[in-house]
């Protein structure tokens, strides 16, 4: 009996040091990301610079139409990517250092959803993980630093709501899970903190 109890605590241990070398392992796994599908062949968006891979060139979002920025605090900009075909994506990157709050969404049968709400960006680029499978990928802006300074000039300092105008965004990328096909290196960008926002003409 002595004997078999041995036994039986032997293995609780060998099995218990097993769990734990798998759990460090599992920890110490960095998630591969697959090439960023915004660069994919066929690939538009509402500015061609927001997918050119140069951080240093900027585009502009738009306004729907129907929309314009002279309806002040009722009108959203966005810009849209439109991928050659439906990817799963799980890691969303903007590079801005103008946006403050805004929204990301996606296309499905029921028009467009909201995937993640961005109520506040202090670093530049943000890095989002989502997921889901479509072909398209919307960025509504609800607020930029542009609107505050479009704002202040209209009204001369003065609260009467927040003007929007269009906002500018260096780059978006999209990411879904490697496989050996398609793995690529990827330079994260170091997220640079940004200035505290006058939150004066907050809606």
């Amino acid at each position: 009996m002595l004997k078999f109890m041995r036994v039986i605590a032997g293995l609780t241990i060998s099995f218990g040091l097993i769990g734990c070398s798998i759990l460090k392992v599992a920890i110490g796994t960095n998630q591969s990301w697959s090439r960023n599908y915004a660069r994919l062949p066929g690939t538009t968006a509402t500015a061609p610079e927001m997918i050119d891979g140069d951080y240093r060139t900027t585009g502009k979002t738009t306004f729907p139409e129907g929309a314009s920025a002279a309806m002040g605090i009722s009108a959203f900009s966005e810009a849209v990517i439109q991928l050659p075909e439906k990817k799963s994506i799980h890691r969303i990157v903007i590079h801005s250092d103008k946006l403050q709050q805004f929204d990301v969404m996606v296309n499905s049968n029921r028009g467009y959803i909201t995937l993640k709400e961005v109520k506040s960006m202090t670093v530049n680029p943000i890095d989002l993980r989502v997921s889901t499978t479509t072909d398209k990928i919307k960025v509504r802006v609800r607020k930029s630093s542009d609107d505050i300074a479009a704002t202040r000039q209209s009204t001369g300092g003065r609260r009467r709501g927040l003007r929007r105008v269009a906002a500018t965004i260096q780059e978006i990328e999209l990411y879904g899970f490697s496989d050996k096909s398609e793995a690529e290196p990827i330079e994260e960008a170091e997220p640079v903190e940004k200035d505290e926002m006058d939150q004066f003409f907050s809606p």
